[in-house]
């Protein structure tokens, strides 16, 4: 093999080993102007394979014609992986990412949902670009000519044999790998290695496969892989600065958030038909939970979830998740204020006690419920009458602290969670209103003190 070729292909290997990382998604912060689709990040990964179609120029006749030698297309193995690579992506592609969605929807995933939503965007978005191009460039295929510089303006237009520029195989597998990649690591930062590796590696074979079958040129190839990357982490971009977006709440639904700390915990499937208050996007009443019980329940987060530990201090949820939805986000800070002030005036502070962990909804995550009648209660019903406009929750009021959300916990560790006991009461002292826009972290706007004695 030359030094150019190898030269190449690790060019082409370190493009596609930095395209799940280089292109964080950029978050807009309550108020601010969403960032642009397109950043110098993403210029950066469309850079680095167009460096590796650069130095692939002058060897891709070559590599064409050493894929076809017969030891190389006799090869069984390689036949096979050809075919497999070929077939998952175009048509599998087609059923893959809507069966993605479909699962998400049925089991209540939102990310899940999401990653194939995103999925099917970024595949159409790309072969949009790709089509247009394919149309325009007129390169001729392998197979038609063994000439890599046959190209004429508009000859795609007479047929499939001159539409090598850019590949579409190419293109679809890499806008699926880097909107998956980018929406599964957004909801989990652990996974962007762990999905991003296997799915970016498929992709590349989708791509060789092309070249294999003497379909596309090595540039081909490269082009559609720059076109599908940029694709998929612009399409997700786009979403996670704007997650009240009319696809997104008509595809995937209301989400619950459960905390003001935590992003998203339960996704309801069916909008409601009135205004509502967005996916981690509104206004959250809390509770702070102090007296011994709080010691104990930051000693639980920190051991068994110390992500959800560094977010917030032990809190139950009031208003935003159960019972009442969120406060809508255009409310202003001052009349939320003016309609809590008067309820923590005459409420006195709560002592509780907390039930026996369980799991939420039939989840991996472990709460500590409490009684959803009595003070609770009563002070619950309070806050959402106080002539504020909410959200729809979608479960009835279901209070409680939450001691592991983000950890899929080995079963022996999620046993002993399961097995704590809280006896010491947990006393609330105190409201505490935050503005909330998911993936962004909650801002606290004020905190109103229980003073009331209990005379009303």
């Amino acid at each position: 093999m030359s030094l150019r070729l190898r030269a190449a292909g690790v060019v082409a290997a370190g493009a596609l080993a930095l395209a799940p990382v280089a292109a964080p998604l950029a978050q807009a912060a309550p108020g601010a102007e969403p960032p642009p689709v397109l950043t110098g990040r993403d210029a950066a990964v469309a850079g680095g394979f167009a460096a590796a179609a650069l130095l692939a120029i002058p060897v891709e006749r070559s590599l064409a014609l050493r894929l076809q030698r017969p030891a190389v297309q006799e090869n069984r193995a390689l036949k096979v992986a050809a075919v497999v690579a070929e077939q998952t992506t175009q048509p599998g592609l087609y059923v893959i990412l809507p069966a993605v969605w479909g699962l998400g929807r049925l089991v209540d995933d939102r990310t899940t949902a999401a990653a194939g939503l995103r999925g099917m965007e970024a595949v159409g978005v790309a072969l949009t670009v790709v089509g247009v191009t394919k149309f325009a460039f007129g390169r001729a295929r392998p197979y038609v000519a063994h000439d890599p510089t046959s190209w004429r303006f508009l000859r795609g237009l007479r047929g499939s044999e001159y539409r090598s520029f850019p590949s579409g195989h190419s293109a679809s597998a890499f806008a699926a790998a880097s909107a998956l990649t980018a929406e599964l690591a957004a909801a989990r930062p652990s996974l962007r290695w762990a999905a991003g590796v296997p799915l970016y590696l498929g992709a590349a074979t989708a791509g060789w496969s092309r070249m294999y079958d003497d379909r596309h040129w090595a540039t081909d190839v490269l082009a559609g892989a720059a076109v599908g990357t940029v694709s998929g982490i612009a399409v997700t971009r786009w979403h996670r600065a704007r997650p009240d977006g009319r696809l997104d709440r008509a595809m995937l639904g209301v989400g619950v958030e459960l905390a003001g700390g935590p992003r998203l915990l339960v996704t309801p499937m069916r909008a409601p038909a009135r205004r509502v208050a967005r996916a981690g996007h509104g206004i959250f009443v809390l509770a702070r939970v102090g007296g011994v019980a709080d010691a104990r329940i930051a000693e639980l987060q920190a051991r068994y979830d110390p992500k959800l530990a560094r977010e917030s201090p032990p809190h139950v949820t009031l208003v935003g998740s159960s019972g009442a939805g969120p406060i809508l986000p255009d409310t202003p800070r001052e009349a939320v204020r003016a309609a809590l002030a008067p309820i923590a005036a005459d409420t006195p502070p709560l002592a509780l006690r907390f039930h026996a962990p369980h799991r939420f909804m039939q989840t991996n995550i472990v709460v500590l419920p409490l009684d959803p009648h009595g003070p609770i209660r009563v002070l619950h019903d309070r806050l959402a009458a106080a002539g504020l406009r909410h959200g729809r929750a979608r479960f009835t009021f279901t209070p409680h602290a939450t001691l592991s959300f983000y950890p899929t916990l080995p079963p022996e560790r999620f046993r002993e969670l399961l097995a704590v006991r809280i006896d010491a009461p947990a006393v609330l002292e105190s409201l505490v209103v935050s503005y909330t826009r998911a993936p962004q972290p909650a801002v606290t706007w004020f905190e109103i003190a229980l003073s009331g004695s209990g005379e009303r």
